[in-house]
C-alpha cells in the first residue's frame, strides 16, 4: 500500500513548533528525523528550510544572528584557559572538545571552524587581530596572559609561505597547503603528535579515539571501504580498509605519539591482529593483505621487527605511513579523482616502506 505524504499544513505546523522549542530554525535533516518524515516529503513542498522559515516569519538558518562578538571572544578566552598548560592557541578539534566540556557549544555556536572564522573577512588573521584587541582591553589578568601564547596568526600577515623541507611532526597544516584536502582532516598531523603529559587520562584517551576515527575517515576519502574495529582495544586493529574491486585490504593501527612511534612489545599484539583479521578479510573476497601503522614518525628498524613477527601470516608487506603522508595521499587522490585508482596505492605499499608527504601517489610505469 502506497504511503501518503504528510500535508503541507502539517509539516508547516510541526516546523513552527520545533523552531519555537529550539529557539532557532531547525535544519532539514534534524527536523525530518524529529517528526519522522523523509527529506523527500519536505522537499516536494519547499526547495529548502529557508523558504519555509520565510513563510513563517523566521530567520533562515544560514542568516541567523551569530553570537555577539564580545560573547564569542569571552568563550574563546575560556577555551584558551582550559588549555593553559599548552601555552598556545587551541586547534579546531580542541575547541570542539572544550566546547563540549565547558557547555559552550550551543551558547556560542562554535560548531564548526566556518562559524567562527568565515564571519570575519580575512579569515583567521583578522579573527586573531580582533581577539587580540579584545584581550588587551580586558580587565581580567588571566585573559591578558593569552596574549603570550604561541600560534597567533596576525603577527606577520605578509610573510611568505613557509617551504617545508621535511614533514615536521609537530607542524599544523595550513588550509592553503593542500587545497583538495577535506577540512575534517586538516588537523591530522597535529593530532598525531598530540600526546601531552599534561592532559588527563580521559582527555588523552579521547584524543586517541579521535585520531583513529580521522584516520579511518581518510581511508574512506581515498575510496576504501572501512570497517572500524578496536577503538583503543589492545587485541584488535583499529580498522580494516579494503577494496573488493581490487581484491586487496589493509589492517590499520593508528598510534598517537608526540615523539614518533616506537614498537616496544606491540609486535605480539600485531601478530594477534593478523591471525584474527586475515580470515575476516578473506571472507570479504580479499586476496592480498597489507599491514599499516599510522603515526607522527617512525624508527625504520621497527618495520623489520614487525615483518619478522608476521612472517608466517598472509601479509604481502608492512608499511609505515606518517600522518602528513596520509593527508598528502588523500589530497593527491582527490586532485586526480578521475584518474586515481586504488591499485596505484597498492603499488606504493609494495615499493615504499615509509610513506610520507614526499611520496607521489602517481607512479612511473617503471615502478609498477
Amino acid at each position: 500500500m502506497k504511503k501518503n505524504r504528510p500535508t503541507r499544513d502539517w509539516i508547516k505546523s510541526q516546523f513552527a513548533k520545533m523552531a519555537q522549542e529550539l529557539g532557532e530554525t531547525p535544519g532539514l535533516r534534524s527536523f525530518c528525523a524529529a517528526v519522522r518524515i523523509t527529506e523527500g516529503d519536505f522537499l516536494c513542498q519547499w526547495p529548502g528550510t529557508g523558504e519555509l522559515a520565510k513563510e513563517l516569519g523566521l530567520e533562515p538558518r544560514g542568516l541567523q544572528a551569530l553570537t555577539p562578538e564580545s560573547e564569542m571572544f569571552e568563550g574563546l578566552a575560556r577555551i584558551c584557559l582550559y588549555y593553559k598548560k599548552d601555552k598556545k592557541l587551541p586547534s579546531t578539534k580542541r575547541i570542539t572538545f572544550a566546547c563540549r566540556n565547558l557547555e559552550l557549544k550551543n551558547q556560542l555556536k562554535l560548531r564548526t571552524e566556518k562559524v567562527y572564522l568565515d564571519r570575519f573577512d580575512g579569515g583567521v588573521r583578522v579573527l586573531h587581530q580582533r581577539f587580540r584587541s579584545w584581550l588587551e582591553a580586558s580587565e581580567r589578568a588571566d585573559y591578558r596572559e593569552i596574549l603570550s601564547y604561541e600560534g597567533w596568526k596576525d603577527v606577520e600577515p605578509s610573510r611568505p609561505a613557509k617551504i617545508r623541507e621535511s614533514p615536521g611532526i609537530n607542524e599544523a597544516t595550513s588550509r592553503f597547503d593542500w587545497p583538495f584536502l577535506p577540512v575534517g582532516l586538516r588537523d591530522l598531523t597535529e593530532m598525531a603528535a598530540g600526546a601531552d603529559r599534561n592532559r588527563s587520562r580521559e582527555e588523552s584517551a579521547q584524543d586517541a579515539l579521535d585520531f583513529e576515527r580521522l584516520c579511518g575517515d581518510a581511508f574512506q576519502s581515498l575510496g576504501f571501504k572501512v570497517k572500524r574495529l578496536g577503538q583503543c582495544h589492545k587485541r584488535a586493529g583499529d580498522f580494516l580498509a579494503y577494496t573488493p574491486r581490487d581484491r586487496f585490504g589493509m589492517i590499520v593501527d593508528a598510534k598517537l605519539r608526540s615523539q614518533g612511534y616506537v614498537l616496544g612489545t606491540d609486535d605480539r599484539a600485531f601478530r594477534e591482529y593478523a591471525e584474527r583479521h586475515c580470515s575476516e578479510l578473506a571472507d570479504m573476497g580479499i586476496e592480498r593483505n597489507y599491514f599499516a601503522v599510522i603515526s607522527s614518525g617512525f624508527n625504520q628498524a621497527d618495520r623489520a621487527k614487525i615483518k619478522q613477527a608476521l612472517r608466517s601470516t598472509n601479509f604481502k608487506e608492512v608499511s609505515f605511513i606518517t600522518a602528513s603522508g596520509l593527508m598528502h595521499l588523500v589530497h593527491q587522490s582527490i586532485q586526480s579523482r578521475y584518474d586515481f585508482k586504488l591499485s596505484e596505492l597498492e603499488n606504493l605499499l609494495l615499493i615504499n616502506p615509509l610513506i610520507d608527504e614526499s611520496v607521489p601517489i602517481r607512479l612511473n610505469s617503471a615502478h609498477i
